[in-house]
């Protein structure tokens, strides 16, 4: 066989497996969607969270006014067609706010996962794989985390730091590193035990190349579907350190001040913090609700 013809046919088996390879992704896909649109909840999740999206991008553009704007002569006005959902002890517009909240609470909440997943995956990685010994000394810290209700000790930890959203986002994370850790941990554990893992390491495989390859892969499903449902809780965290005036200040539109500022009229002008609170309701709802859908198609024994 000439040359030219082994590199021919090289290329046309490189070509198929290509073809193959992204058959089998789009098949994949398509079973994904199926999996994640069968659910009439999911799908309302899907939606709920689609349009927080969409709020948080567009909040200049749909906005009928700016969100620290005040007039004091419109103060505590209730939902009219002026001003639909009414207006705060500053008569600034409630709509308005709640709009521009939604890009904050988005933004604390996605950047808050993300932080507490750099966190504890690696450290989950390692209690995993290093050893007993080191595996006994970071699940005592991580157990000494998890002694403290999560909020309280968000809430000490974003006191002394002084409040902030760079420092609501570095309390949560602190605060919620121990639960991805145990999480990875116990998969990693799990995965160890399999039998791929055991010929990558009789092919010659390093231990590194064996965790990066084999093992973190086979641990993100939970990981991802814990990150997704943990958008709408860290989102509430965020409003309540909010509530409690250790988030951002004022005048700044985040939910949780919100609330805490409407809650002295909430008798007479409920609509003060009614609002921002169905607000945080509804984002916690469709993060849960798509949080379940995710795992539906990352935990086959979740499936029916």
């Amino acid at each position: 066989m000439s040359n030219a013809s082994a590199e021919f046919q090289s290329k046309e088996y490189v070509a198929q497996r290509r073809r193959l390879t992204w058959e089998r992704r789009r098949k994949q896909a398509r079973k994904n969607w199926y999996l994640l649109t069968r659910n009439p909840l999911t799908v309302a999740g899907l939606v709920i969270v689609g349009l927080l999206v969409l709020t948080a991008l567009l909040a200049p553009i749909i906005a009928p006014y700016s969100p620290t704007a005040f007039d004091i002569r419109d103060q505590l006005q209730a939902p009219s067609t002026t001003h639909l959902l009414g207006t705060d002890e500053m008569g600034r517009d409630i709509l308005s706010r709640i709009l521009y909240g939604a890009g904050i609470s988005l933004r604390v909440g996605l950047t808050a996962v993300i932080a507490i997943a750099a966190i504890g995956i690696p450290i989950g990685l390692i209690a995993g794989t290093a050893g007993s010994k080191v595996d006994t000394v970071i699940m005592r810290i991580a157990d000494v985390f998890l002694s403290f209700p999560q909020l309280v000790l968000a809430l000490a930890i974003a006191t002394v730091l002084g409040g902030g959203l760079q420092n609501v986002v570095i309390a949560l994370a602190v605060a919620g590193w121990p639960w991805y850790a145990r999480l990875v941990r116990g998969m990693v554990l799990t995965v160890r035990q399999e039998t791929f893992i055991e010929a990558a390491k009789v092919s010659g495989a390093t231990k590194l190349k064996t965790i990066m390859r084999h093992i973190m892969p086979n641990t993100m499903g939970p990981v991802i579907v814990q990150a997704s449902m943990d958008m709408g809780y860290t989102i509430l965290l965020a409003a309540s350190l909010g509530f409690l005036g250790i988030g951002v200040k004022v005048p700044t539109p985040e939910w949780g001040l919100m609330i805490n500022a409407g809650r002295q009229y909430f008798m007479t002008q409920w609509w003060v913090a009614g609002f921002p609170g169905i607000a945080i309701l509804i984002t916690v709802l469709g993060f849960n609700l798509l949080g379940d859908g995710l795992r539906d198609i990352l935990d086959p024994r979740s499936r029916s």
